[in-house]
């Protein structure tokens, strides 16, 4: 019988239950303020305390881009992400008992973007988890932006986020 151990260690991983390893890099936690946060024209941050813990409450008024937060992601963490495959995790929640469509979309400069993601924030705090691949290799040196919006829909409803995390490639 085949098996489908290499003998190599574990990639890291986000388990059930056990939270993020130390390889996660944090780049925003609402429990440490909202440093790194900047809201479009068209949207509204609000520090928040919610029974989850602390968050930032992010209202968008607009579906396009003036209508979103950016969350600053450091040049050191994008150089580890460069010409590799990386995880990112925002941590969020609806502010209300109804369903929010969130879009979640990123700029990390001279290693490109990665596609417009879509998530449903539901009352429960969850990790919305995507991956972004960067081909190109080329040392970053300015800081990136993860863009999200809580409005794709029109309806203005806020969520909560209280962190976003990157995995950088291994």
């Amino acid at each position: 019988q085949a098996e489908d151990f290499n003998g190599a260690e574990p990639a890291p991983s986000l388990s059930a239950g056990r939270g993020f390893s130390d390889d996660w890099v944090e780049v925003f936690n609402a429990e440490r303020g909202n440093s790194g946060v900047s809201a479009g024209p068209r949207a509204n941050v609000e520090n928040i305390a919610t029974p989850a813990g602390k968050a930032i409450r992010v209202t968008s008024r607009s579906v396009a881009q003036d209508g979103a937060v950016s969350i600053e992601v450091p040049v050191e963490v994008m150089r580890d992400m460069a010409g590799k495959s990386s995880t990112i995790s925002i941590t969020l929640q609806s502010s209300s008992d109804r369903q929010t469509q969130v879009s979640v979309a990123c700029d990390f400069a001279t290693l490109g973007d990665c596609s417009r993601h879509r998530f449903t924030a539901t009352a429960e705090r969850a990790d919305m988890l995507l991956n972004a691949t960067f081909e190109r290799s080329l040392a970053p040196n300015a800081p990136g932006r993860i863009f999200i919006n809580s409005d794709i829909d029109g309806s203005g409803r806020p969520v909560n986020l209280y962190s976003v995390r990157i995995l950088p490639g291994q």
